[in-house]
């Protein structure tokens, strides 16, 4: 059956805020004298849900709570929302899938307000017809937000594509019963989607051959 609604996460797969996000987490890191990250390293340890990539970083929770240091990292990224730019060709793919009819929605771990915000500052606000963050920001699971997104989509499970960028997308998807894609350009490298069973590309001239190929969308 071919798809007809495409649900996308944002943060790492159509926006290309991984160097952002490591900046902040740097300021973090330097403050406290811990060793800083390079690309690398981050794309090795990131992970859902972000408190158990906080203390694979070496945060120790008695010394100060979780909570303050998600405050901290986010009002960082926070403070210049449109810095980030999306990863070539994102645009202009997502643009071509409205053109050929087919739904699409955002799922995010983001809070709800800083998201539009994003999106907004990127021209992609208008590309979809629905868009779900969390209400934290904690970036914890998107399972619950996703069956609600779903259940809103209207679309049968078999006929909806699942597009993300870490382990957790997949475990989303297969939540939520959906087929799934993930894009290696974004939060957590290839390596850690060994035996993924789920389609693994680089870019999105690969997403896009893909879509005509395997599903059959003029794109």
């Amino acid at each position: 059956m071919s798809i007809s609604a495409i649900i996308w996460d944002w943060n790492g797969t159509l926006l290309d805020d991984v160097n952002y996000a490591i900046g902040c987490m740097n300021q973090l890191l330097a403050k406290r004298k811990m060793p800083i990250l390079n690309r690398d390293r981050y794309r090795e340890i990131f992970g859902f849900p972000v408190e158990s990539y906080y203390r694979r970083l070496g945060f120790d929770f008695d010394a100060e709570a979780f909570i303050a240091l998600s405050r901290e990292f986010i009002n960082c990224y926070y403070g210049k929302l449109a810095v980030p730019e999306p990863h070539l060709g994102a645009r202009q793919l997502v643009e071509d899938l409205s053109g050929a009819g087919v739904s699409q929605a955002i799922l995010s771990a983001m809070e709800l307000g800083p998201l539009h915000e994003q999106l907004a500052a990127n021209d992609f606000l208008d590309l979809f017809v629905l868009i779900h963050g969390l209400n934290h920001i904690h970036a914890s699971s998107k399972i619950d937000e996703g069956r609600q997104l779903l259940n809103r989509l209207g679309q049968k499970g078999e006929a909806v594509l699942y597009i993300g960028d870490t382990t957790h997308d997949l475990e989303v998807a297969e939540a939520l019963s959906v087929k799934s894609v993930i894009l290696t350009h974004g939060h957590q490298s290839a390596d850690q989607f060994q035996d993924a069973g789920s389609e693994l590309l680089e870019s999105f001239d690969e997403l896009r051959e893909y879509l005509r190929v395997q599903q059959g969308i003029r794109v």
